[in-house]
């Protein structure tokens, strides 16, 4: 079914000293920097979210609505 979306379900990236450089570095909670971690591993540069803390990751451009 998600072959019809073209979506591929990635593993997390799971090396615990990375993540947790990534929440030192750029004030994330657990789960951002994970996901942050996984981008970076896969070679993701663009992420879409309403999460304004991924905003302070150089390596991701964040993609998302604007609040008015």
């Amino acid at each position: 079914m998600l072959d019809d979306f073209y979506i591929t379900v990635l593993r997390d990236y799971q090396n615990v000293t990375e993540i947790w450089e990534l929440m030192r570095n750029y004030k994330l909670l657990p789960n951002d920097a994970l996901i942050a971690a996984t981008c970076k591993h896969y070679g993701i540069k663009k992420t879409a979210t309403f999460d304004e803390d991924f905003k302070r990751v150089e390596f991701l451009e964040v993609v998302g609505v604007e609040a008015e």
